[in-house]
């Protein structure tokens, strides 16, 4: 009895350190290009991803939300796939002498969304493309 007791711990034992494993940095994958914080109420990242691609955003915004989601109440981060216009999009897009026309190219290199809000408990990672849910946290 005393055995199988000891390895039902250890099969325990081994199950919560594999869930609660941390999240691997795929730091090669990307640049944080400007991060704004406010205390402990909220961080905004705009997150430039040097090879995008489904699979590479979610590693890095998985890694990115773990990393903070203890720290913030509100979490948000925007994705880009070109890392001039990670810097400077939010600026174009509000200033009304640039064009419709430059705005939309400018567009197209914003893929994704992550919104987290403790207050609400809204979790959203968000294709902004293809207009569709990525996944709810």
């Amino acid at each position: 009895m005393r055995n199988k007791n000891s390895i039902v711990f250890l099969i325990n034992i081994f199950f919560l350190c594999a869930c609660s494993a941390p999240v691997e940095n795929p730091s090669e994958s990307y640049e944080i290009v400007r991060q704004r914080k406010d205390g402990t109420a909220s961080v905004n990242m705009t997150v430039f991803v040097k090879t995008p691609s489904a699979e590479t955003v979610k590693k890095i915004n998985d890694y990115l939300v773990n990393l903070s989601r203890n720290n913030y109440h509100y979490v948000n981060i925007d994705y880009f796939d070109d890392k001039l216009v990670a810097e400077i999009y939010f600026e174009k897009q509000s200033d009304p002498n640039i064009s419709e026309e430059e705005k939309d190219r400018l567009f197209k290199h914003y893929i994704a969304s992550m919104v987290l809000n403790k207050t609400t408990n809204f979790k959203q990672f968000f294709d902004i493309q293809k207009k569709e849910i990525i996944a709810n946290y």
